[in-house]
């Protein structure tokens, strides 16, 4: 099999998920980047490559995926600016921190919110019957999230909508779906930071991140429009799903 043949159905798998549950797609890019192409004989990605590469396939992918959210109306535009600027901002603070932290706690942070996430995701909560909270309020929380959690994806190296979507639906009792929907807008934003920085440190190999954002802009609106036909509890457990995986794949890590 050719090397940009495989990228192009790797690509297409990591934005479709983006697209289905709301995330970056980084959660399900960097582990296929990392390990099926030595498997099928290509030579290995440094991790350093990876993330160049999967910071310009999130930035494609969330941005049709977004699109593809407006025109079904489900995207909140106040939540997305209130969470995702302070986001973006204290991201940078979390990233600098991260410096002088250990990666084997980093790790293990990561692992732990990761099974956390999954558990507010299951609280109990109705979509039908969410309550509404005053617009003030929504948007103090909304800031408040959107800083504390950006703090802590970027001391993580994550885009936080793992984090960001049992929250939103937990803490300013938002829909499931909507909550699915912003988040994947806030990653959009967050993204186009990362891009930046890593476009200056000359850190994407466009031969191939090329190929990835053309399968980005095509997989994320097919994996909204599934997630449109699936019921909000087949989502959750999607959602969950890629939590457990990438949680087993964080602790496996550390105890080994």
């Amino acid at each position: 099999m050719n090397l940009i043949i495989l990228l192009i159905l790797l690509g297409l798998i990591g934005s479709f998920f983006s697209g289905l549950v709301g995330v970056g797609g980084a959660i399900v890019m960097y582990p296929l980047l990392l390990f099926i192409p030595p498997l099928l004989g290509f030579e290995s990605f440094t991790p350093l490559e990876i993330s160049g590469l999967t910071s310009f396939q999130v930035f494609f992918s969330t941005l049709s995926g977004v699109i593809t959210h407006k025109k079904g109306g489900e995207l909140q535009s106040i939540l997305i600016w209130a969470i995702g600027i302070p986001a973006l901002i204290s991201s940078f603070v979390g990233g600098s921190v991260s410096k002088f932290v250990p990666d084997h706690y980093l790790n293990m942070l990561y692992g732990v919110l990761a099974i956390a996430a999954v558990v507010l995701m299951f609280l109990p909560k109705k979509d039908s019957n969410h309550m509404e909270i005053p617009k003030k309020q929504k948007i103090v929380l909304s800031i408040l999230l959107g800083t504390t959690v950006g703090f802590v994806a970027g001391m993580i190296g994550a885009g936080g909508a793992f984090l960001f979507v049992p929250l939103m639906i937990q803490m300013i009792k938002i829909p499931t779906r909507e909550a699915m929907a912003t988040s994947l807008a806030i990653t959009f934003l967050s993204s186009i930071g990362t891009v930046i920085g890593k476009i200056f440190t000359h850190s994407i190999d466009y031969h191939l991140a090329i190929w990835l954002a053309i399968a980005g802009l095509v997989g994320a609106p097919i994996g909204v429009r599934i997630s449109k036909k699936l019921s909000v509890q087949k989502l959750q457990w999607i959602f969950a799903a890629l939590l457990i995986i990438t949680a087993m794949k964080i602790w496996w890590g550390v105890l080994m």
